[in-house]
């Protein structure tokens, strides 16, 4: 017989001509339906972990999401895939969801990020997060050309900071950054660029971006699934991957962050391939989820 606690499902099995009984368990959405093996990978690393999971209809939202971006070829793309936005612990929100085994973001700094359930980290100012995610060494879909990295910004503060990105110098440039409230309402963003190329565009400081390099000589900006910049150049495009890991909410510039950003809340985050084709699809897939955790 099946019974239900919790997020897991137990069935018992009577055996009483041996004297005894097997009970069984399966995690399961809140509706009772079978968890996608990527959210099944997610609650059996919090439970190695001791880390509190995400329960009840985050569960289900979660199936969802991870669902609806395979179905539009979005999953295969992406490298690293961050989502904060979670009634989880601190611990379980900063798992990558394509791995949760590897690339979890660290924090660091002296300071304290806040963390807020169902919503995401808001950054101190001092704090960043840490992804552990090197291109050069991990990458299998972050390439050059077909790059790109991303984040849902939930407030709208203005600064000149970096909300993501990762700068190496020697034995030349490479670069990728987003900088949101730059001189006001400006957004200076590359992808896999040389340093000698990069593109400012207005913007709301709010929604879901993404800096995408789809060709050698091409840079874009895209928010909320919608083309917001092109930036073309002769050879905008770095030689190399970067071989440092990027930072949330600070640049990575050669191994210390700088450009710290401060008040922003950031709830998903990602490294991956060129997402030109489907940069729509991953924004009605993010809204959606986070449309449903807002009810939570």
């Amino acid at each position: 017989m099946g019974l239900t606690q919790g997020s897991l499902i137990y069935y018992t099995f009577n055996m009483p001509g041996l004297g005894l009984s097997l009970r069984l368990g399966r995690n399961r959405g809140a509706s009772g339906a079978s968890n996608d093996p990527a959210v099944e990978a997610l609650l059996a690393q919090a439970a190695t972990d001791g880390a509190t999971p995400m329960s009840g209809d985050n569960i289900t939202y979660s199936n969802t999401l991870v669902t609806s971006l395979k179905s539009a070829g979005i999953w295969d793309k992406l490298d690293v895939f961050y989502v904060f936005a979670t009634n989880g612990d601190e611990e379980f929100a900063r798992y990558n969801w394509k791995d949760p085994s590897t690339f979890k973001c660290t924090e660091t700094g002296a300071g304290a990020l806040t963390f807020t359930g169902n919503e995401g980290f808001t950054a101190d100012g001092t704090n960043y997060l840490n992804t552990n995610f090197t291109p050069s060494t991990d990458a299998t879909q972050y390439s050059n050309p077909g790059s790109s990295f991303g984040v849902k910004i939930e407030t709208d503060v203005s600064g000149n900071t970096c909300i993501m990105g990762a700068q190496s110098s020697s034995p030349n440039l490479v670069r990728s950054r987003m900088m949101i409230a730059y001189s006001g309402s400006n957004c200076i963003y590359d992808c896999q660029s040389d340093g000698t190329a990069f593109s400012s565009v207005t913007s709301s400081k709010t929604g879901f971006f993404i800096a995408n390099n789809p060709s050698a000589d091409t840079m874009q900006l895209y928010r909320n699934g919608a083309l917001g910049g092109t930036f073309t150049s002769s050879n905008p495009q770095a030689i190399r991957l970067l071989d440092v890991p990027f930072f949330i909410f600070a640049r990575n510039r050669d191994g210390s962050a700088t450009d710290l950003d401060t008040g922003n809340q950031v709830s998903i985050a990602f490294v991956g391939g060129d997402m030109s084709s489907v940069a729509s699809a991953f924004n009605t897939a993010i809204n959606n989820y986070m449309t449903a955790m807002d009810a939570i």
